[in-house]
C-alpha cells in the first residue's frame, strides 16, 4: 500500500501490545495519516516529491485511490474554483434591429431620424434603429468548462451515494467529498457556466473544438490539468473501499509513522519556504542559515539495516538528525533507543536523535549530554483523541535549533 515498503515505515519488529491498538485509536491514527497525506499532495511544492511515493504497486490500489481523490478534492475546492470564478468570460456582440414600437435596447434617435428622412422624406420615423449589446456564454472554451463541471458534479454525486463507502470513510473524508460536491453545484448555479446547454458531443470533441483559442485556453490549464489527473484516478476502485477488510494492509503501525513523518514536513514548510527538489522522498527549505534538507526512505545502507528511518535531515550546518517513530512502549522501544544514542555519541556534536512513541518516556537520557531525545508523541490520539502532528512538531523544533546549539559549543 502507497510504497511504505519505500519509506519502511510500519515494517520490522512490532509490539505485542502496543499502545495505539483500541479501536477507537486505531480509526482516529489513519484519520491522522490520510489527513496529512492529502495536505502533502495538496502543496504545490512538497506535492511533486510526495506523488512518486503514492504510485499504486497494484492496479486499483483503493487506498491509493482514496488518497489521490482527497487530495484533488482539496485543490478544487482551493485553487481551481475560485480561480475558474475569476477567469470565465462570456463574448459580446452587438446587434441591431428596426421596431415599430422600440423595446429590448437602446433607441438610436439619430440614425432613425436619417434614415426616415432619406428614405421617406420626414422626420418622424416609422420603425426605430434598436441597438443592444448580447452576451454569449456558449462558446467552444466554456461548452468545455461546462462539460468538466457537470461530469465533475456526476462523479461526486456517485461518490457520496456509493453503497458501503460511507462507512468506510471517516467523518472528515466524507465532508470533503460532500463540500466538493456542493461547491460544484453551487458554482453551476452562480456562474454564467451553469447557463451553457449541457454539451451531448464527448470531452475529447470539446476538447479539439477549444484549443483553437489557444490564449483563452491558457487561463485554464490548471483546471484541465485537474480534470485530467480526476480521469486518470481509477475511481472504479473506490468500490473495493465498501469491503470489511480493506484497510487491513494500512497497518496503525505504518500510519503513526507516516503521521509523524508528513507532520514534520509540514510544520517545517509552516516555518521556512520549500524549495523543489526532484528526487522522490526529499525536501528541502530556504533557511535563514542555509537550505535544511529532509527525506524519506533513507538509512537503508547503514550495515545490518532491517529498514529505512522514518525521517532524516540535514541542517544547515552539517548537523544530521535521525527520526525514529513507533507505536511501542517504553520497553519495546528500548533496543533502539539504546542504539540511537550509540548512533549519537559515534560522532558527538554533529549527530542528533529523536525516538518518538505515543507514550510519555519516564527518563530521558538524552537530556543529560547525548545528541537523543525520547520523547511522546500523539500521546492523544491513544484515547482517540485530536492531535495535530505539525504543531506537535512545532514545539520539538525549538528543540532541535536549541540543541544544535549546546552540542556545537560542547564540541
Amino acid at each position: 500500500m502507497w510504497a511504505l515498503d519505500v519509506c519502511g515505515w510500519g515494517a520490522g519488529t512490532v509490539d505485542g501490545e502496543p499502545p495505539l491498538r483500541s479501536p477507537a485509536a486505531v480509526e482516529c491514527c489513519r484519520a491522522l495519516a490520510l489527513r496529512v497525506t492529502v495536505e502533502l499532495l495538496g502543496d504545490a511544492v512538497l506535492g511533486a516529491s510526495v506523488n512518486p511515493l503514492f504510485t499504486p504497486r497494484r492496479a486499483g490500489d483503493p487506498e491509493v485511490v482514496l488518497v489521490r481523490l482527497l487530495g484533488l478534492l482539496r485543490q478544487l475546492l482551493e485553487r481551481e474554483l475560485p480561480h475558474l470564478r475569476r477567469a470565465v468570460r462570456c463574448e459580446s456582440a452587438a446587434r441591431e434591429s428596426w421596431q415599430r414600437v422600440p423595446s429590448g435596447g437602446r433607441v438610436d434617435t439619430a440614425a432613425s431620424i436619417r434614415t426616415s428622412l432619406s428614405r421617406a422624406g420626414q422626420p418622424a420615423p416609422d420603425t426605430w434603429l434598436v441597438r443592444r449589446t448580447e452576451r454569449h456564454v456558449d462558446t467552444p472554451v466554456n461548452r468545455l468548462l461546462a462539460s468538466i463541471l457537470r461530469q465533475t458534479e456526476t462523479t461526486l454525486r456517485q461518490i457520496a451515494g456509493q453503497d458501503g463507502l460511507a462507512g468506510a470513510l471517516l467523518r472528515g473524508e466524507r465532508s470533503l467529498v460532500s463540500r466538493s460536491l456542493l461547491a460544484v453545484r453551487g458554482f453551476l448555479a452562480s456562474s454564467p457556466l451553469g447557463d451553457v446547454p449541457v454539451p451531448v458531443a464527448p470531452p475529447e470533441a470539446l476538447l479539439r473544438d477549444a484549443r483553437g483559442r489557444e490564449a483563452e485556453m491558457t487561463r485554464f490549464a490548471g483546471l484541465l490539468g485537474w480534470w485530467r489527473a480526476l480521469r486518470e484516478t481509477e475511481l472504479a476502485a473506490l468500490h473495493a473501499l465498501s469491503g470489511p477488510d480493506v484497510f487491513k494492509a494500512l497497518s496503525t503501525a505504518s500510519c503513526y509513522e507516516l503521521a509523524c513523518a508528513a507532520g514534520l514536513i509540514l510544520a517545517l514548510r509552516d516555518r521556512f519556504a520549500a524549495v523543489p527538489v526532484a528526487e522522490p522522498g526529499s525536501f528541502a527549505f530556504r533557511t535563514p542559515l542555509g537550505v535544511l534538507r529532509a527525506a524519506f526512505g533513507k538509512g537503508r545502507e547503514r550495515r545490518y539495516a532491517r529498514r529505512a528511518r522514518t525521517a532524516v535531515l540535514e541542517l544547515p550546518g552539517g548537523v544530521e538528525i535521525i527520526v525514529e517513530a513507533r507505536n511501542f512502549s517504553l520497553d519495546a522501544a528500548a533496543d533502539l533507543t539504546e542504539l540511537l544514542d550509540g548512533w549519537c555519541n559515534e560522532t558527538p556534536g554533529k549527530r542528533i536523535a529523536y525516538m518518538l512513541t505515543p507514550v510519555a518516556a519516564h527518563d530521558e537520557p538524552g537530556d543529560t549530554g547525548s545528541g537523543l531525545r525520547v520523547r511522546s508523541f500523539l500521546a492523544g490520539v491513544a484515547g482517540g483523541g485530536k492531535a495535530n502532528p505539525a504543531a506537535e512538531w512545532t514545539t520539538l523544533l525549538e528543540e532541535f535549533w536549541s540543541l544544535e546549539k549546546e552540542l556545537s559549543r560542547a564540541g
